[in-house]
Parts: C-alpha cells; structure tokens; sequence
C-alpha cells in the first residue's frame, strides 16, 4: 500500500529557498554578507533535501506524491457562471 507524502513536505522545496532570499534580501545588513550566503545556502541546501527524500520516496518506495484535486478552482468558477 503506498502511502502519500505529505503536501507540507512537498511544499517546503519552493519556499526554503524563498524563506532565505527574503531574510538575506531584508536582513542582509543585520546578518552581514556571509551571513546572508549562509542563510541562502541553508535554503537551498534544504530544498536539495527535501527534494532527495521525496525522489527516493516515490522511486524505491513507490509512493504516490499526492492525490489532490489541481482544478478545484476551475469548477467553482463554472458554478458561478452557471447561476
């Protein structure tokens, strides 16, 4: 039986690296320049993590990603024009 993985997981790819420019991008002076080379690679360097994990999820353990609806939004529109 395959389990999911988890969306959080899945969301945390994009947004470590996201999370880290913003730091260095707003707190870059604070943190100084190698502080802000350190935050950004500590953001990619968990997105790179995160992303060998859920690889090896769905290649040696079979999982699925997710079984969630993508165009949830498109049928509520169709409602709304409908009415």
């Amino acid at each position: 039986m395959a389990i999911n993985l988890s969306p959080a997981l899945l969301v945390g790819v994009p947004v470590a690296p996201l999370i880290g420019a913003i730091v260095a991008g707003l707190f870059g002076k604070q943190v100084g320049r190698a502080g802000a080379h350190r935050i950004t690679i500590l953001g990619v360097a968990i997105a790179f993590f995160i992303s060998a994990y859920v690889l090896y999820a769905v290649v040696a353990e079979g999982r699925a990603s997710t079984r969630r609806s993508t165009n949830g939004w498109c049928s509520a529109a169709r409602a709304r024009q409908a009415a």
